[in-house]
């Protein structure tokens, strides 16, 4: 399973909607047993998890000041920017611009 949920993957392939329940089926596991099990092992739900990936790799793009923060919630699989901005902010409690500027 943790082939599936890592950083590189994540990075690896933006251009397509990582679906959950295809790992499960590529696992041949139930969606619930495979959740159970994710829980166990990361401590957080499969998109929790996923989005915590993508906040770390966001993270380390916003401090390349030639990438847009359109670029980066593009590259990372959003499909608006207001919305990687949203969840972004949840997860650290600042915006994308707040953190390229006390990281730079």
């Amino acid at each position: 399973m943790h082939s599936y949920f890592n950083e590189d993957f994540i990075v690896s392939d933006h251009s397509s909607r990582l679906s959950i329940d295809k790992i499960y089926s590529d696992l041949k596991i139930s969606p619930s047993y495979g959740g159970e099990v994710f829980r166990k092992i990361y401590g957080y739900a499969p998109r929790q998890y996923l989005t915590k990936l993508k906040i770390a790799q966001a993270k380390r793009l916003l401090q390349m000041p030639d990438l847009s923060v359109i670029d980066i919630s593009e590259a990372l699989g959003y499909r608006d920017p207001a919305h990687f901005s949203r969840q972004f902010k949840k997860w650290t409690e600042n915006t994308p611009y707040q953190y390229r500027k006390s990281h730079q």
